[in-house]
């Protein structure tokens, strides 16, 4: 479920994700960690802060204008009409969806437990590899679609467990756990191994306080010639 849609479902709330992508191939391995945070408030504006081993991003979708960090750099303001907000914060929002993707066509969801999570009617799905079937292909997407990455198309899924809790009321994932590894046959000798390690979670629904503007500078124009 895009971000847009979740915040006309719950209103208020904060997001966060934290990602860890571990690879090995051969001798050779290393490991990055991702984190993402979203504060939307319940007059529709938004703060989100993105950080990986090499940059941060910090963003602010408040009225009419945006303010946008990068790294340790000034906050620049700029008209909101100038940004796409909605794909900024979905980079985030939609990791869970990103991080089963490969292993859509043995994915199995099983054993529905009701319970509550931070107040709130949920039902726990269980994730796992299950039988093979056929991938989904979108149909409602407009053009053009994105070209599909490489590895994604040869990944083969070795190992997934983990859980989603699904808002009762709404249909959002209020939480995630996952723990997947899939094979990237890149070579016939030891190829490559992704494991994949995310946690999401959704809080203080309803109760976030408003986002505030921060202090800023204009952002940079060139002056026409006369």
């Amino acid at each position: 479920m895009p971000f847009g849609e979740a915040t006309s479902r719950l209103g208020s709330f904060s997001f966060v994700a934290k990602t860890r992508f571990d690879f090995r191939r051969g001798e050779d391995s290393r490991s990055q960690e991702n984190s993402h945070r979203i504060v939307f408030d319940s007059n529709g504006n938004y703060h989100l802060n993105y950080k990986t081993p090499t940059n941060q991003t910090e963003y602010y979708s408040i009225g009419d204008n945006v303010f946008v960090r990068l790294d340790s750099g000034h906050v620049r303001k700029k008209p909101r009409r100038e940004v796409n907000t909605e794909t900024w914060a979905d980079i985030g929002f939609l990791s869970a969806a990103a991080a089963l993707d490969p292993f859509e066509t043995l994915l199995a969801i099983s054993d529905p437990n009701p319970m509550e999570l931070a107040g709130r009617s949920c039902i726990r799905l269980a994730l796992a590899l299950g039988e093979a079937k056929a991938k989904h292909v979108e149909t409602t997407r407009s053009l053009p679609q994105p070209v599909p990455a490489a590895w994604r198309e040869k990944a083969r899924p070795m190992d997934l467990q983990g859980f989603l809790w699904v808002d009762s009321e709404t249909g959002v994932v209020l939480q995630a756990k996952i723990d997947g590894r899939i094979e990237i046959p890149d070579r016939d000798v030891r190829p490559t191994i992704l494991t994949v390690h995310l946690e999401t979670q959704i809080d203080e629904i309803g109760s976030v306080q408003p986002v505030v503007e921060p202090q800023s500078v204009p952002e940079f124009r060139r002056t026409p010639p006369p």
